[in-house]
């Protein structure tokens, strides 16, 4: 399931992996540098996201001081840490842990058949 510990930890093992020997790990690049876990791009602060443009919509996870990976990251200058994690989902998902989920078909459904009742109640009200 996309949004689960499992799924959290297996992001945050792709970015520190290489580094994992260690207790902490340095990030040596550029502040604006975007980084690709499952076919998306990732910022390490808002200030630096570049969104996916109309359509789409900007999630952020906050990085706890106290995560055993992420707070343990540092930038280059080994003195700041990265605040948050910043990505885009589209439109028709919502954020979910480190990722997008689909909305799915049947909250369109719902709302659809929701139209449809209250329409064929319009007309049989204007025919009474």
């Amino acid at each position: 399931k996309f949004g689960s510990v499992l799924r959290s930890n297996q992001f945050k093992n792709a970015i520190v992996g290489a580094a994992s020997n260690t207790a902490t790990y340095i990030i040596a690049v550029i502040n604006n540098q975007l980084f690709r876990w499952n076919n998306r791009h990732y910022y390490w602060d808002s200030r630096y996201y570049r969104g996916m443009g109309s359509g789409s919509h900007m999630c952020r996870m906050p990085i706890d001081s106290t995560d055993s990976q992420l707070g343990n990251v540092y930038f280059e200058d080994g003195t700041s840490r990265p605040r948050e994690i910043v990505w885009s989902c589209s439109y028709y998902e919502y954020c979910c842990g480190y990722e997008c989920c689909s909305r799915g078909s049947s909250s369109f459904w719902g709302i659809g058949l929701g139209y449809v009742i209250v329409c064929i109640l319009f007309f049989i009200h204007l025919l009474l």
